[in-house]
């Protein structure tokens, strides 16, 4: 076993997205860089709750990915024993909650709870179901920013929302480009996905229109006086146009080609584009 083995398994490169978009809600919301205990809990709590449930996925995934071939999976190329990854969600999960505990902030703690509960549900019971996969991933795309919030805040930013719905547009989207590529898997292990339902070219469609309602949206504050900090800041418009030129070229590139091989490519580089959209966001606080 090698350590990029492990990192494929929790997909790690995910768990740092969600807690540095966890910190940045804390930034966003408190209009400056908050105590560094916000910002420890902030990054750590999110980071074990997604190698729980990473983990905890390959290993309810295990046939599926083998079916699709997912070479990329460690469990598929025999590169960890089949019972790790279920004694790394044992471990991790209960950990982030631990964590939450210990900070004495009952938002924090409430939220841990919750998506680590959701995490286990949707591995377990909710991946089945159209539609409602797709949301829920998207919904763990967006809570990140939203918690970070909650942290330091009571209440929740319009701006801070307003970035959690772009988020969340573009995380059930990507969701929708891996039904695209496991197609194959799914259907063979009875599991229902909307590419399976409606076809990868409407699917493709949907995808394409998610991606655009999160481009205008992203766009918004600049144009729209919601938050004196993004409204006409030149900065964030170049940054914010950066992320929408790559969303949009992406966008683009499904509907021309919805292939397994191109859907794989073009969903590797969405996640590239969540991490430029979560630095877009923070460029409109700090410059």
């Amino acid at each position: 076993m090698h350590l990029r083995d492990w990192y494929d398994l929790t997909r790690l490169d995910h768990g740092i997205l969600w807690g540095a978009a966890v910190v940045v809600g804390e930034i966003l919301a408190y209009r400056g860089f908050p105590p560094l205990q916000y910002i420890i809990l902030g990054f750590f709590a999110p980071l074990l709750v997604e190698i729980g449930v990473f983990s905890l996925n390959d290993y309810m995934d295990r046939e599926s990915d083998i079916l699709n071939n997912r070479v990329d999976r460690p469990l598929v190329r025999g590169a960890i024993p089949r019972q790790y990854p279920l004694y790394i969600a044992v471990v991790m999960l209960p950990g982030a909650v631990i964590l939450g505990f210990v900070s004495s902030l009952a938002i924090p703690f409430v939220l841990v709870i919750l998506f680590s509960a959701l995490g286990v549900l949707y591995n377990v019971k909710l991946k089945g179901v159209p539609c409602v996969k797709n949301c829920i991933m998207g919904v763990c795309i967006a809570a990140p920013l939203l918690g970070g919030n909650l942290i330091v805040e009571d209440e929740i930013l319009p701006v801070v929302a307003l970035f959690a719905t772009a988020a969340f547009l573009l995380g059930t989207g990507r969701e929708i480009l891996k039904d695209m590529m496991d197609t194959a898997g799914d259907q063979a292990t009875g599991c229902k996905t909307l590419p399976l339902m409606v076809g990868s070219k409407n699917s493709a469609r949907i995808v394409f229109s998610l991606f655009l309602v999160s481009c205008i949206i992203i766009l918004v504050p600049y144009a729209y006086p919601l938050d004196s900090l993004y409204f006409h800041d030149t900065v964030y418009l170049i940054s914010a146009c950066a992320t929408c030129g790559l969303t949009i070229y992406c966008a683009r590139s499904i509907m021309k080609d919805w292939s397994r091989s191109s859907v794989a490519i073009l969903r590797k580089r969405t996640f590239h584009i969540l991490e430029l959209g979560v630095l877009t966001f923070l460029v409109g606080v700090l410059f």
